[in-house]
């Protein structure tokens, strides 16, 4: 269960597939959660990258270095 801590809710899957995208290949396949409440949204990813040389999608969300 994913909950929403400012307003103790319980968040709503609304995207699976949405990944997060590290420099020099690192992605991790996730699924994207957003409270009904607040609208606050958080990516839960695997804790195991898969290594793809690709470029960024828009289902990806790539992270600064």
């Amino acid at each position: 269960m994913k909950l929403c801590v400012k307003c103790k809710k319980e968040m709503i899957c609304t995207k699976t597939g949405k990944g997060v995208l590290y420099s020099h290949g690192h992605y991790y396949p996730g699924d994207e959660y957003t409270c009904p409440q607040c609208g606050a949204r958080v990516i839960v990813t695997n804790p195991t990258p898969i290594h793809l040389d690709v470029e960024p999608q828009e289902e990806h969300v790539r992270m600064e270095e």
